[in-house]
């Protein structure tokens, strides 16, 4: 669910000096305190900000300078331990737990190294907690294509915990996102989904079944894009496998303004037009038929899709 701009070990797992140095000094927290008294809410994302030295010392001075700033923390919900609890005990903190499946199996799947127990566990610590010092608990869930058929689940599942459940959007990369499925594959989803009776009791329930409601409002507007977008396919019939290329290429580049980047550096690449080529030609030795359905599908996005798709994760076709 993360992403090599917010985590360094995400990164490191690609290239082990792709990693930039941290651009905060020693006196970094020191630096801020100037600005902590006039802060009214702060949020600490990371990585998993339970995991980061750093934050910790400028809780502690948030703490002691503004008692009434609000702390969010947006954590995996898998560390817990004494250091953490101390820390919570001492400030007023709001915690959003991001939770990538609302049963084992999918959890499981999904978050290697998981454990569905402990996170069960640690979710009812997190609740007890944000009762008792009258703050909110929250859990943002990622739809992917693992876990369409089970978003039904959320907010049942965010009841439990007393929690506000939030649905996110997963863009890329586009073999797990649901809005690049077709619109057959869509309006099944979509049928399956309003048939799901979701049952409210207070406002929370309310909130947390109208987040679903959207969900379904979203794969409605997924559908009709994905109508267009077929609609576009006979188009790119007729050409080669190359005049494929060589267009998904030319658009690639003018979107780079013909300075493309690798995506885990920052380097600019060099011959960048040889380099997509390469790309695509080597997805077509390996997979002809798949690789030219999906170049044909790429000619439909717009060039900020097409751009984030073959500059971050075509690894993943």
């Amino acid at each position: 669910m993360c992403n090599s701009y917010f985590s360094t070990t995400y990164k490191r797992h690609f290239k082990d000096d792709a990693v930039d140095p941290l651009p905060y000094p020693e006196d970094f927290a020191e630096q801020l305190k100037p600005f902590i008294p006039h802060l009214k809410y702060t949020k600490f994302t990371g990585g998993e900000p339970f995991l980061i030295d750093l934050y910790y010392k400028i809780w502690e001075l948030l703490i002691a300078e503004n008692p009434n700033c609000g702390i969010h923390i947006q954590t995996n919900g898998l560390v817990l331990n004494n250091k953490v609890k101390t820390i919570l005990e001492k400030g007023k903190f709001y915690i959003g737990v991001s939770a990538d499946g609302a049963s084992k199996e999918a959890y499981e799947q999904i978050r290697i190294k998981g454990n569905f127990e402990r996170l069960q566990e640690n979710l009812s610590y997190f609740k007890d907690y944000c009762e008792r010092k009258g703050t909110i608990l929250n859990i943002p869930f990622t739809p992917t294509r693992e876990t369409l058929y089970e978003v039904q689940k959320f907010p049942e599942f965010a009841n439990k915990y007393n929690a506000y459940a939030f649905f996110n959007v997963i863009w890329e990369p586009h073999s797990m996102a649901i809005w690049t499925l077709n619109s057959v594959e869509l309006k099944k989803a979509y049928q399956f989904h309003i048939s799901q009776e979701i049952t409210a009791e207070n406002y929370l329930g309310e909130h947390n079944k109208r987040q679903y409601l959207f969900f379904i409002k979203q794969l409605e507007q997924w559908i009709t894009n994905a109508e267009v977008r077929e609609q576009q396919y006979d188009k790119f019939e007729i050409y080669s496998n190359e005049e494929i290329i060589n267009l998904l290429v030319t658009r690639l580049l003018k979107y780079e303004d013909d300075e493309p980047k690798v995506w885990i550096n920052d380097a600019i690449i060099p011959n960048p037009r040889q380099y997509y080529i390469e790309k695509f030609e080597r997805k077509i030795k390996e997979k002809p038929e798949e690789a030219r359905r999906r170049m044909i599908k790429l000619c439909t996005y717009e060039d900020e899709r097409l751009y984030m798709e073959m500059s971050t994760f075509s690894h993943l076709w």
